[in-house]
């Protein structure tokens, strides 16, 4: 298995110089070999390539490799994003990605087998880093995704500890002006740094990543089922109709809750989607 670390790697922020001085050797390795390389590297592995030099990410991305992605599983919050990706390879089985807005950086940690790493990226919006990474996947897909599930979560003042483990990793990636105690206390200086961000301006911004990235692609994307919370049926309206009817075996749509909801008494019209003609696409 070939591998990286990312203790080389600065953040993204701070990486101007130093590709250039590697863009030429890796480039003038023949296409065959690299291809190879490229076949025999874990996910995390992968992704720090693509950060090399404009011109192995171009490679990487117009390869088109096949990366037997499974299953996706997405949590979309105000202030963070969360995906569990299932491979098919033995050698490559569950990834798990974290992305945390800090201020205008973003917080990155990826687990991949028994391996965490984690850093700080600079002046990136925390939904820009994610499709940064998780995109190339998506244009490159071709074998149908057994499923996708897109959820999405307003914060419980617990939220960010149960998820992300913040005991160790908080003081690994930030700077706080004094020590961090345990969880809690990590989880609320994460609170006082993004302040209070409601759900809805995030998942605008994913939806409309996400169906660009979907635009782009030579041919609808294939998958199998696809779960989804949404606030909006437009969110779902506009993603159906980038997928591969033919490979549609079902779909389950549910409300995704915001803080006001109760308050505003707001239901999911779902008048508009049940009159698609996806429906009859999908068999038993």
């Amino acid at each position: 298995m070939f591998s990286l670390k990312w203790f080389n790697t600065p953040s993204i922020g701070t990486t101007e110089k130093s590709p250039r001085k590697l863009e030429g050797p890796i480039m003038n390795m023949p296409d065959l070999v690299m291809k190879k390389i490229m076949e025999n590297v874990d996910f995390t592995t992968m992704l720090k390539l693509r950060k090399v030099c404009h011109s192995f990410r171009n490679f990487i991305d117009e390869t088109k490799l096949d990366n037997d992605l499974a299953r996706v599983n997405i949590n979309v919050t105000p202030s963070a994003i969360y995906a569990i990706l299932n491979f098919a390879s033995s050698s490559r089985e569950f990834v798990y990605l974290y992305y945390i807005r800090y201020g205008k950086n973003c917080l990155f940690k990826i687990r991949e087998g028994g391996i965490e790493e984690a850093k700080l990226i600079k002046n990136q919006d925390f939904v820009d880093a994610f499709f940064n990474d998780f995109g190339f996947i998506l244009r490159n897909q071709s074998k149908p995704l057994k499923n996708m599930n897109i959820d999405k979560l307003s914060y419980t003042p617990n939220h960010y500890d149960q998820d992300l483990k913040t005991t160790y990793s908080i003081n690994e990636w930030c700077t706080s002006t004094r020590q961090l105690k345990d969880t809690f206390d990590a989880g609320k200086h994460l609170r006082e740094i993004n302040k209070k961000y409601a759900l809805q301006p995030t998942d605008d911004k994913f939806h409309d990543r996400f169906d660009c990235i979907l635009k782009s692609r030579v041919s609808p994307i294939p998958i199998k089922n696809l779960e989804m919370r949404v606030l909006r049926p437009s969110y779902f309206l506009n993603m159906i109709r980038l997928i591969d009817m033919n490979q549609l075996r079902g779909i389950e749509i549910s409300k995704a809750y915001e803080e006001n909801d109760d308050e505003d008494g707001k239901q999911l019209d779902l008048n508009e989607i049940v009159e698609l003609d996806v429906f009859k696409y999908i068999q038993n």
